[in-house]
């Protein structure tokens, strides 16, 4: 039986490629979303390829909806190997001036936070796992908050490798940068058989954005079991605040 990849952040451009990605790489694939509609096409394209693949609705910050999603996962798909958790960050107003700081930083670590944890028990029973999170967070003037939310990120990452080496589980931060745009699902993910190969259009700065799910699918495999703890930046680097 293929390995199991949960992908957390459906509807998310750059997510829903790599995850795709995940899926011709071998993996059975659970996406889980605000609905379960939020993940369908990612699911479609997941079972074109020969995968086993199902869709879930999640609350990401509601501890009890995201570990009953990831017993749900275990239950019909099996233990996940990986976790792909996609953190998109795109607040505009200066940090004084946001309303309810909580939602706006909070709640983007809380979610990693509480995902991360409701895979760790499976991982740990299996001895063995990858938790590969993508922070498509731009940095810049004006954006301290989002500057905020990466460097939580970055000590989330490398506290979580630190705790889960000794079980055989990696925790790595792939940043991705200036250079990476976020194309439309339909860009990334074919519709029908027949159709172009999937996978981001290797033109011009969408370049990186092929790294980036070269990047992740490296390291959900075997060959990245020495690596954890590691950020890992794709394109070009965005100023800092």
């Amino acid at each position: 039986m293929a390995a199991v990849a949960i992908f957390c952040g459906a509807g998310r451009a750059a997510g829903d490629a790599i995850a795709g990605r995940l899926a011709e790489e071998g993996f059975d694939l659970a996406v889980l979303g605000p609905s379960a509609e939020a993940g369908a096409h990612v699911v479609a394209h997941a079972r074109r390829v020969g995968r086993r693949a199902l869709a879930l609705a999640v609350r990401p910050h509601d501890a009890g909806s995201v570990q009953q999603a990831v017993d749900q996962v275990d239950g019909q798909l099996g233990p996940p190997a990986v976790l792909l958790n996609v953190v998109e960050a795109r607040l505009g107003a200066p940090l004084h001036e946001v309303p309810d700081w909580d939602a706006c930083v909070g709640g983007l670590l809380r979610e990693s936070f509480l995902i991360s944890q409701a895979v760790l028990d499976p991982m740990i029973r299996e001895g063995r796992g990858r938790i590969v999170t993508v922070a498509d967070v731009l940095c810049g003037p004006g954006q301290r908050e989002n500057t905020t939310v990466r460097a939580g990120l970055e000590g989330f990452t490398r506290t979580l490798a630190m705790e889960a080496d000794v079980f055989g589980v990696t925790a790595n931060l792939v940043v991705a940068g200036l250079g990476v745009r976020a194309p439309a699902a339909a860009e990334i993910l074919p519709s029908a058989p027949g159709s172009p190969a999937s996978g981001f259009p290797a033109a011009g700065q969408e370049v990186a954005a092929a790294e980036l799910a070269a990047t992740v699918a490296f390291l959900a495999g075997d060959a990245a079991a020495i690596m954890s703890g590691q950020v890992i930046h794709v394109g070009a680097a965005d100023p800092v605040a």
